[in-house]
């Protein structure tokens, strides 16, 4: 399907043109880097490369440097630990075959970097193999040195210097041997050039900008560039034999002024004329010939522009298409088309994308563009999109473009398609579980504690960096408060707070350490006498991004609540503490986390239930959690799209589920002040059984009636919007149909009464 989208060449000024380069010129991305060349890991992946996974495409780090790490979601940055040898990121390797990678272009000097062992437990013995390799071709790998139990201590990061062989122009950090337990921190990685040499040795630059060999120069619309040819030999002078042009435009191009001979230690000039009467993109490859051993040809690919812009693609891309589509995730693919260099890809939820990128503006993933979003933009042809909900559609469309930063040219028609991710999916997990059953409780503890264990240092790289984190502008990234709604933007990678940051995120026990019974002293708790981590601490399923100091800190561990007497509130007007009506101090989420916070408090009383003959009933404790309050939250804030697809997610790594998202009556069945189940027939469970079924659809709704299949015959309903004016009152009518007239775009909240149960479904409205 094709979308034919008007582009804007002559508004400027609707144009953010974020880097202008007319008349300068610049490099383009290459695979090779020069020397020396070093990485910290505290910068970004580039934006738009590839998610890698064991089996997937390398990611790039700085120029020359290539990562293949197990990420198997979204995120386009490297597992990194938060704390690395320099106090900022380092690298964090934790599968066979992982590796970080860096190609060069010259003979090379020193290998500088600091590595250390992980475990899960402070300070035992690494395990496993790691080692650092050297290769000529990319193929055939040698070793420098390898790290086994013998050599590799995790109390520290040890500095380690090797030397690769003079011929390598390649070398990788390589995890050849994983054991489970056992991990890799790797950080400041630097290659030093090779020491000077008596034979001369060619260096080209343009400005201060090393150019490498086999890489594009952007010449722009620049009538006169000058290069410099340095000769970085001791003693013997370097002879230019000549300076040649070649290609399809190299009538474009002109060389003034190539030198003949540069002296050991010294540097000449020449320049490269650049002029065409013909719009678009003109390139041509440029040859320096040299007594330089090891750079006899030194080749400069040339990409001037004539007029404005690059020479727009020809065809369009085909085959969009979608493959892994769940809850959380999905992958999105299509063919490339000849004579487009790269591509950019626009992502909308829930309607067609009409918006189309403008000619000679740089965009990068996160950027809006109308009312879509760059979901993609580079080279590949497959990408996996940040942040996807449950039950939604997206809707993508893929432009071709040519031309680098500042001349882009993008087709005017896009491929077009759309994908609806999946919703819940608990298949046959609850088989043998039933609510109307005396053992339920027990059998539903049973059930969930039987679970694979995340741990706690875990949780960004797998639930922050693989579903939760979203883009945002300039190629960033945004995490928000889940009590308080703030922002945490942020260039990757992702990087925890200490505990005095203000505006930056910690991981959130929702049920609070203090409160759990298995918390007897420090013994059992990480860095206490025997090192543990028990599966409670890290359980993922309530483990949630909190502002340290304007939500973490001021909740501490206070039960949670309805607030009547304000004592703090965030700078967003969103989470508060306080009294309750009855003088007790309780913290206040925003509201569309109430349901959240009470089916993960409800999940936890119920998993870890009887554990080492523990009761986990909220009552119990010192903390005295009110759990009517939760109930209320449970039913006026059902399971939204973000909980369906965060729970998905979450049961693809942990193997276990929160039986009160996929089944919310069950949680009527249930006395968490002591953990006992509750006799069906004593609540009146089977009127909340049938309203829990209902289903509003469509949703968002259509013309001036909602459905809600499934509703008993004499639902009562109620209809408010989100600032609690009553919409609508009356009854569901024989066809399972609520007319509530027209609403305006929004998001309104759905109250149904049956016999005095009561459950609430949140409706759109577009």
């Amino acid at each position: 399907m094709l979308i034919t989208a008007v582009k804007s060449k002559k508004n400027e000024y609707m144009k953010k043109i974020i880097f202008t380069f007319l008349g300068l010129g610049f490099l383009m991305a290459n695979a090779q880097t020069t020397l020396p060349t070093s990485w910290s890991f505290a910068n970004p992946t580039p934006t738009g490369a590839a998610s890698p996974s064991p089996s997937g495409p390398e990611s790039a780090g700085p120029k020359g440097w290539s990562t293949k790490l197990d990420i198997t979601a979204s995120g386009t940055t490297p597992f990194t630990y938060s704390s690395g040898q320099d106090g900022s990121a380092a690298c964090k390797l934790d599968a066979t075959g992982e590796y970080v990678k860096i190609w060069f272009t010259d003979k090379p000097g020193t290998l500088s970097y600091y590595i250390k062992g992980t475990a899960i437990s402070p300070n035992p013995p690494f395990t496993g193999t790691f080692t650092v390799q050297q290769s000529a071709d990319g193929a055939t790998w040698s070793d420098l040195r390898v790290f086994t139990q013998a050599n590799l201590t995790t109390t520290n990061f040890v500095n380690f210097i090797d030397t690769p062989a003079a011929t390598s122009r390649y070398v990788r950090f390589y995890y050849t041997q994983k054991v489970s337990g056992s991990n890799i921190s790797l950080d400041n990685v630097t290659l030093a050039s090779a020491p000077a040499t008596p034979v001369a040795k060619m260096n080209i630059k343009q400005g201060a900008n090393d150019i490498v060999n086999g890489s594009t120069f952007v010449i722009g619309k620049a009538a006169a560039t000058t290069f410099t040819v340095e000769n970085k030999g001791t003693a013997d002078t370097l002879f230019v034999s000549g300076i040649n042009t070649n290609g399809n435009a190299v009538a474009d191009y002109s060389i003034i002024g190539a030198p003949l001979a540069v002296p050991a230690n010294s540097s000449a000039t020449f320049t490269v004329n650049f002029s065409t009467s013909i719009n678009g993109t003109r390139k041509a490859s440029m040859t320096i010939n040299s007594n330089d051993p090891d750079k006899a040809q030194f080749l400069v690919n040339l990409y001037g522009i004539g007029g404005d812009y690059a020479s727009e693609p020809t065809a369009q891309a085909s085959a969009l298409t979608f493959s892994n589509v769940k809850a959380y995730t999905m992958n999105v693919s299509f063919s490339a088309t000849a004579g487009s260099e790269k591509y950019l890809v626009l992502r909308k939820l829930g309607s067609a994308i009409t918006a189309a990128p403008a000619d000679g503006q740089t965009y990068q993933r996160g950027d809006l563009i109308g009312d879509a979003q760059v979901a993609m933009v580079g080279t590949d042809t497959s990408f996996k999109p940040s942040y996807v909900l449950a039950n939604s559609a997206y809707y993508y469309a893929v432009f071709p473009f040519n031309g680098p930063v500042g001349f882009e040219n993008y087709t005017s028609n896009s491929l077009a398609n759309n994908v609806n991710s999946s919703g819940a999916n608990a298949g046959n997990y609850y088989t043998g579980i039933d609510q109307t059953k005396s053992t339920f409780l027990t059998d539903l503890s049973a059930k969930i504690n039987t679970h694979d264990t995340i741990f706690y240092s875990n949780y960004s790289s797998s639930l922050v960096n693989n579903w939760l984190a979203k883009d945002t502008t300039a190629g960033r990234k945004v995490v928000y408060c889940v009590y308080t709604h703030l922002p945490y933007v942020y260039s990757e990678p992702f990087v925890w707070a200490s505990s005095t940051s203000n505006g930056i995120l910690t991981r959130e026990h929702t049920f609070a350490q203090s409160w759990m019974p298995s918390n007897i002293g420090n013994a059992n708790w990480p860095n206490g006498s025997n090192a543990k981590e028990l599966p409670e601490y890290n359980d993922q399923h309530h483990l949630f991004p909190a502002d340290q100091l304007n939500a973490n800190a001021v909740r501490s561990n206070a039960s949670f609540g309805e607030v009547v007497t304000v004592q703090s509130t965030s700078p967003s007007g969103f989470g508060k503490l306080g009294t309750n009506a009855n003088g007790i101090k309780v913290w206040e989420p925003k509201d569309e986390h109430k349901g959240d916070v009470a089916r993960a408090l409800f999940y936890m009383s119920t998993c870890y239930n009887g554990v080492d003959s523990k009761n986990w009933g909220m009552g119990i404790g010192a903390f005295s959690q009110d759990t009517a309050v939760l109930m209320k939250w449970h039913r006026q804030d059902p399971p939204s799209e973000h909980e369906i697809a965060r729970h998905e997610y979450v049961y693809s790594i942990q193997k276990n589920r929160n039986p009160f998202i996929d089944h919310p009556e069950w949680a009527n069945s249930i006395n968490f002040v002591n953990m006992t189940w509750i006799p069906t027939s004593s609540v009146g469970i089977k009127d909340y059984n049938a309203l829990s079924q209902v289903q509003v659809y469509p949703n968002p709704v259509q013309e001036s009636q909602i459905t809600v299949s499934g509703a008993p015959f004499g639902t009562h309903a109620l209809l408010f919007d989100y600032s609690g004016k009553l919409i609508f009152k009356g009854e569901v009518d024989a066809n399972n149909s609520i007319q509530s007239g027209k609403l305006s775009t929004g998001v309104y909240l759905l109250e149904l009464n049956f016999n005095g149960a009561k459950s609430y479904h949140k409706v759109l409205s577009n």
